[in-house]
């Protein structure tokens, strides 16, 4: 019977693999991983197989090698977290694969921070086109971490930052788990100029409102109203909808189902001797 394919999580870097992971490598007679993953095991004898681009050529020659004995594919962080977990199972099916776990990026960050993250969320910003994602989860969430690739790096997550409406504390951490590690915090004293050397993490921690929330009045600002999770009638369906309920000074309103009562509280505005329920 072929043996399921192992894959391994191999963290930060080679120091963050167990004495269970070792073992399995040690056994590998195909070892496909990265450039830099496959040199920290120059010396095993496993026939070597870098992930280069296409990866369905990789997975062919996974494919191809099951039947001849353990194949052992090492993986950056943990393998179904942004990494070729995901891609392996949909290849060969969840019985054919072994996932062994690592410790994320993410995971590292907040450790190196020292704050809980149980109630953080994460966006990514890897290969994709993706702030406007970014910006919801900056209305919603308290405290975020960010993957980031070359083009939308430390210094496009600031311009968010600095546009939207609360302060944030904002840290990036270069080079997790390496000698060169190192964490930067970036405030309104960091140049436009400043350089990040990659990769790099970015978390980030909401602070207080950057100005007071001022009057309401007709299409308030979402960020003004307390929501989760972008439940809340945007500004402009709001004015819409205020214009189409026909209002009178001694209306009295019932909004049911108000969620964060946006409606409810802007209609006020046209109700001076009405109330609201």
């Amino acid at each position: 019977m072929t043996e399921p394919v192992h894959l391994i999580g191999m963290g930060l870097s080679s120091s963050d693999l167990t004495a269970s992971h070792l073992a399995v490598i040690e056994k590998a007679s195909v070892l496909v991983g990265g450039k830099r993953h496959l040199s920290y095991f120059g010396e095993t004898r496993a026939v070597k197989k870098e992930i280069l681009s296409p990866v369905s050529e990789v997975l062919d020659f996974i494919e191809e090698n099951m039947a001849d004995g353990l194949v052992v594919v090492l993986a950056s962080g943990d393998p179904l977290f942004f990494g070729i977990g995901k891609t392996l199972i949909e290849r060969l099916g969840p019985d054919r694969v072994i996932i062994h776990p690592n410790v994320t990026s993410m995971a590292a960050a907040f450790a190196r921070l020292k704050l809980p993250w149980q109630d953080a969320a994460w966006v990514s910003l890897h290969g994709r086109d993706n702030m406007s994602a970014l910006a919801t989860a900056m209305d919603d969430k308290d405290l975020l971490c960010v993957l980031t690739d070359p083009e939308n790096d430390p210094r496009a997550v600031k311009k968010q930052v600095d546009a939207h409406g609360y302060a944030w504390q904002m840290w990036v951490l270069e080079n997790l788990g390496t000698p060169e590690e190192k964490i930067i915090v970036v405030d309104d004293h960091t140049g436009p100029g400043q350089v990040f050397s990659r990769p790099n993490v970015v978390v980030l921690q909401k602070g207080a409102l950057t100005a007071p929330p001022g009057p309401l009045r007709l299409g308030t600002p979402d960020h003004r109203f307390v929501h989760e999770k972008g439940l809340i009638t945007k500004a402009p369906v709001r004015v819409l909808a205020l214009a189409a309920l026909e209002l009178s000074p001694d209306t009295i309103l019932w909004d049911l189902g108000a969620g964060s009562g946006s409606v409810g509280i802007e209609s006020t505005l046209f109700l001076p001797h009405g109330f609201v329920y």
